[in-house]
């Protein structure tokens, strides 16, 4: 019996898609992903707070603060994982328009996904459904365009 496990094992890390299944989970399981969860995390508060200040103390329109709650916390954030999450060697002259870009297609999938989950929840719950949203994307292209290390 332990012949025939060993042939299936044999096969099943020869099998490209299980390669890249496995080699995806060990990405999100990386240090570096755990700090980009991190940052994201601590973004992701600022992102809050900052939204329930637009609404609740400077009264300005709820999709527009989730907007601008975005773009704020990601200043904060480009700093935080330029310098602790990817330790990018890259100037920021290369490597900013690439996080500008990304910062750009987030906007967008967050205050689409703001916009559309208001219609149901209240707005703290559509801003967290709208950050899950945004999550796995904004990893995906922070590590594999913006600090992309040169091969």
């Amino acid at each position: 019996m332990s012949g025939l496990l060993r042939i299936v094992l044999s096969q099943m890390t020869q099998n490209r898609f299980l390669d890249g299944f496995f080699g995806a989970k060990a990405l999100f399981m990386s240090r570096q992903f755990l700090m980009f969860v991190l940052v994201g995390g601590s973004s992701t508060l600022l992102q809050l707070v900052l939204l329930v200040v637009f609404i609740e103390w400077l009264v300005v329109g709820k999709v527009l603060a989730s907007a601008a709650g975005y773009l704020l916390s990601a200043v904060y954030n480009y700093f935080l994982n330029y310098h602790l999450t990817f330790a990018s060697a890259q100037s920021h002259r290369q490597a900013l328009p690439k996080f500008i870009a990304v910062v750009c297609i987030g906007v967008i999938v967050n205050t689409l996904a703001f916009a559309i989950m208001l219609n149901i929840t209240p707005y703290v719950v559509a801003q967290l459904v709208a950050v899950g949203a945004t999550l796995v994307v904004n990893f995906l292209l922070h590590k594999f365009w913006i600090y992309r290390r040169a091969q």
